[in-house]
């Protein structure tokens, strides 16, 4: 049963990872460019300016976002930690434990 679940597992992580290629491949970009005339480099720049500007409005601000939100999420866990922390130590020294 292990080695039919490990079968399972490997066929859905070979199919998840082509699904993941294949969606990367599709919106991949390229640009021709020479090394011999230099044809293409305007091009070259030109798409390098767009990703640019992409990353800046898109992936930046998602980015940033999740940042924004790990860190309010980590703030609530240590809240709520040294809330628990505090009612233990009020609860040893209730009973004189401490």
């Amino acid at each position: 049963a292990a080695l039919d679940s490990e079968k399972a597992y490997i066929g859905n992580l070979s199919r998840s990872m082509a699904l993941m290629l294949d969606e990367f491949y599709t919106n991949l970009r390229s640009v021709g460019v020479s090394a011999v005339t230099g044809d293409g480099v305007e091009d070259l720049l030109e798409a390098l300016e767009g990703c640019r500007e992409e990353y800046a409005q898109g992936y930046a601000h998602d980015l940033q976002r999740r940042r924004q939100a790990r860190a309010e999420a980590d703030l609530a866990r240590a809240k709520e930690s040294a809330e628990r922390l505090e009612k233990d130590l009020e609860a040893d020294r209730a009973s004189g434990a401490g």
